[in-house]
Formats: C-alpha cells, structure tokens, sequence
C-alpha cells in the first residue's frame, strides 16, 4: 500500500516469493526473481515518500531482501539497483501477514533486528473463525458495498444465508 498525504496503497510482499523450478537455470531465475523484486519494491519506497508504505505478507519477504528493507528502515535511504546515488524517503510503514513472525525468527526464518524494527506497535486481530459474531455485520457492510457499486438495492439478506455464513 503506498500513500500520499492521507491515502494508502497495497505492496503485496507475497508476490516477491521465490519461483520453484526444477531444472539446472534455478539459481539464475532465483537471481532474477529477486533483483526483479528489489526493484519493485524500491519504486514502491520512492512513490511512498511523504506517506504511508503498507506492507502486506511482510512474512513472505525472501531473505535476499529482509537486510535491504532492514536498512531502509533504519536509515531511511536506499539506492537504486545499478546507481551510486543515496536517495532518502520519510516513509510511515505499516506492515501485515498471518505468519507467526516470532516463531520465524525462532526458526532463523526471519531477521531478529528486522522483526523487532517492524514490531513497534503490534496489533493483533484474532483470526475470522474466532469473530464469528462479527460475521452478519461484515456480510452487511458487503453486500451494501457491492449493491452500491452495481446500482442495486438489496434490503435483506436471506436468513438461510446469513446462517450459513455465520455457521449456526
């Protein structure tokens, strides 16, 4: 996710995952992926400047890249991939995943000095099947959302469906 002033974008950090092949050009694919992904994410950093960078499935984030990020956090600057020249970013971060990054880092899995950068302000939301009180009110809120963007106008919600959904 990438801000402006008061609006958010979404950088997915899943999608930087490493590719799995099975043939002898793994390692040159992984080298690709991986500069590929550096630079994706470097522009992400220059478009958040003087905002917000959400980092979604900060879990997935290869390792190649955690001490990059890890001092882009820190200092607040990177360089371009191929240039010599320092360019510094007022970045507000706000980082997501459902891993559970204590363990990783347990695991050697995930930097310690990364983890404990990103984990300032921890906020926990138990996970859906453990709400499920808040099920009838996030179906509200969606299907008011969609019927709005169709142009349609939906007044209830079948009560077989909403059990359904809601599990009872």
């Amino acid at each position: 996710m990438i801000s402006r002033g008061n609006s958010i974008g979404v950088l997915s950090i899943g999608s930087f995952r490493e590719a799995a092949f099975t043939d002898e050009d793994v390692e040159l694919l992984r080298q690709i992926a991986v500069q590929v992904a550096i630079c994706v994410a470097i522009g992400r950093l220059e478009l958040a400047d003087k905002g917000t960078l959400f980092l979604d499935e900060i879990g997935d984030i290869p390792s190649e890249l955690q001490p990059k990020l890890l001092r882009v956090l820190q200092e607040m600057e990177f360089e371009r991939l191929g240039s010599t020249r320092t360019l510094k970013v007022d970045v507000r971060l706000i980082a997501a995943t459902n891993r559970d990054l204590a363990k990783m880092v347990a695991d050697r899995e995930f930097r310690s000095d990364l983890y404990y950068r990103l984990n300032v302000i921890p906020i926990g939301v138990p996970p859906l099947r453990d709400r499920s009180d808040d099920i009838p009110r996030l179906v509200r809120h969606s299907v008011s959302k969609y019927a709005q963007r169709l142009n349609r106008q939906i007044e209830t919600i079948p009560s077989d469906a909403m059990r359904a959904l809601h599990h009872e």
